[in-house]
């Protein structure tokens, strides 16, 4: 697929805590988490603020936010935190550019690393059409509205 730059462009997340309340505003809406299972403005600040991290986010053409990628870079492989598009931009794109500009960081590392719930099929999917492949799974890691669900653990190697 041929993403349209014209629709969206992909920058380097700068930090504050106006981006940080926007963060934790769309992953709220992405993974549809209760109260307790939120990431709050503070987590993202935490998360953005430690050693080797990195962020991108999409803006469409009105400046409005879409999407964010927030990952960590180690001295020989990255790894994916969150991933996170707004419904309505799903399936233009979004994702896959995040994950194109993060990718063109990593010098050093031959590897990326995520996790990913067994039940979020649709991620699982982009994930594997990224190039990703399931090398181990961590079980009753998240926190589901039916319980606990396993991690799936993916890797991309460079």
């Amino acid at each position: 697929m041929e993403v349209d730059k014209k629709l969206f462009n992909v920058e380097a997340l700068v930090g504050s805590s106006t981006i940080y309340t926007q963060l934790s505003e769309m992953h709220k809406i992405c993974f549809g988490l209760s109260p307790k299972r939120r990431w709050s403005s503070n987590v993202f600040s935490s998360l953005f603020k430690a050693p080797g991290s990195v962020g991108f986010i999409a803006l469409d053409l009105n400046g409005e936010a879409i999407g964010f990628l927030l990952a960590r870079i180690t001295i020989d492989e990255g790894e994916l935190i969150t991933l996170c598009v707004l419904p309505s931009a799903r399936r233009e794109g979004v994702a896959t550019e995040l994950f194109t500009e993060f990718k063109l960081l990593l010098k050093t590392p031959n590897r990326i690393f995520l996790e990913v719930s067994v039940d979020n099929t649709p991620a699982q999917k982009l994930y594997q059409s990224l190039g990703f492949s399931e090398v181990g799974r961590r079980e009753g890691y998240y926190q589901s509205n039916n319980g606990k669900s396993d991690a799936l653990i993916l890797m991309y190697g460079l």
